[in-house]
C-alpha cells in the first residue's frame, strides 16, 4: 500500500468515529424525534435551535440543493475509485500472503469516503461563498423540505455502501458522558501519533526509512501500527468503562447533536492534524 494508504489508514481510527464536517453530520445525526428528545434533556446545548425565518438565514434552499447535487456528483466519482482501491487493497494484502481483513479494509475505506467528504465540501463551499456554519444552519431550518430530503437521500445511500449493512447502534450507557467520549477520542489521538512515531524510528533504525523508501516503508509500517493500536485501543476503551467500539460510535451519534461537542471535537482534530504533519504522516495523504 502507497504512503497515501498508510496516512489515511492512521488519521481512519479516529475519523471513523468523529464524523463532524456539516454534510457528515447530516448523514450520521439521530431522527428529528430523538433530537427533539434530546434539546430537552438538559445535557447539553442543543445544535437543533434553528432559525425563526428565512431571513436569518445566509444560504437560501435553492442554493443549498445546488450545494448537496454538487457534492453527490462529486462523491459518486469518490465511491467509484474506492470499490476500485478495495480490490487493489485485497490484493496486495494477498500477494503478501496475508489473509483479507475485512474489519481493516471497511475502516480504510470509510476514512478514504470521510477525508473526500470533508475536502469536497471545502471544494464546494468556496464555489457557492459559503461555510460550514452557514449549510448547517439551512440544512436544520430546511429539513422537512422534500427536495433537501430526496437530496440527503441520494448523498446517504453513497454513505451507506462504504459504511455497508450494520447493525443498529447500541444504547449509550449513562457513565458514557460528553466529557467521556471526548477524553477517549483524545487518548485514541494520543495513541496514534506515539504508536506511529515509535514504529517509525523503529524501522528507520533498520534502514527502512519513510521518505527514501516510501513503498517498503508502507509495506512494513502498515500490519505493526495496526497491530499495535488494535491492541493498545482496546485496553484504552476498557479503560474507560467502554466494552465495545460501536458503543463508542453510538455516543458520538448521540452527542455530535451539541455545538459544546463539535467544537471541541474539531479542536482536538486540529491539534492532532497538525501533530501528524509535524510527524511526516500528512492525513491528506501528502
Amino acid at each position: 500500500m502507497g504512503g497515501s494508504s498508510q496516512n489515511i489508514l492512521i488519521a481512519g481510527v479516529v475519523t471513523a468515529v468523529a464524523a463532524c464536517t456539516a454534510v457528515l453530520y447530516l448523514l450520521t445525526r439521530p431522527p428529528a424525534v430523538e433530537r427533539k428528545r434530546a434539546s430537552g434533556s438538559g445535557s447539553g446545548k442543543a445544535m437543533d435551535s434553528k432559525a425563526k425565518s428565512e431571513e436569518e438565514l445566509q444560504l437560501d434552499l435553492k442554493k443549498l440543493l445546488a450545494i448537496f447535487h454538487d457534492i453527490t456528483t462529486r462523491m459518486q466519482h469518490v465511491v467509484m475509485r474506492l470499490a476500485q482501491e478495495e480490490q487493489r487493497v485485497a490484493q496486495q494484502r494477498a500477494q503478501r500472503g496475508q489473509p483479507p481483513n475485512a474489519q481493516e479494509i471497511q475502516r480504510y475505506l470509510i476514512a478514504r469516503f470521510q477525508e473526500a467528504m470533508g475536502e469536497i465540501e471545502t471544494q464546494v463551499y468556496g464555489k457557492y461563498n459559503t461555510n460550514e456554519e452557514q449549510v448547517r444552519a439551512a440544512v436544520d431550518f430546511y429539513e422537512d423540505d422534500k427536495e433537501l430530503v430526496k437530496a440527503v437521500y441520494t448523498l446517504k445511500s453513497l454513505y451507506n455502501a462504504v459504511m455497508g449493512h450494520q447493525q443498529d447502534l447500541p444504547e449509550v450507557p449513562e457513565h458514557i458522558t460528553m466529557q467521556k467520549v471526548l477524553q477517549v477520542l483524545e487518548g485514541t489521538m494520543e495513541l496514534l501519533r506515539s504508536t506511529a512515531q515509535e514504529i517509525r524510528d523503529e524501522l528507520a533504525g533498520s534502514g527502512v526509512d519513510q521518505h527514501t523508501s516510501p513503498q517498503e516503508f508502507s509495506m512494513q509500517f502498515q500490519p505493526l501500527y495496526a497491530a499495535a493500536i488494535e491492541k493498545a485501543r482496546a485496553k484504552l476503551l476498557k479503560d474507560n468503562g467502554i466494552e465495545q467500539d460501536t458503543v463508542l460510535q453510538a455516543a458520538v451519534v448521540k452527542y455530535q447533536q451539541y455545538e459544546e461537542f463539535t467544537v471541541a471535537l474539531k479542536k482536538l482534530t486540529e491539534e492532532h492534524n497538525a501533530k501528524m504533519h509535524e510527524l511526516g504522516f500528512g492525513v491528506s495523504g501528502q
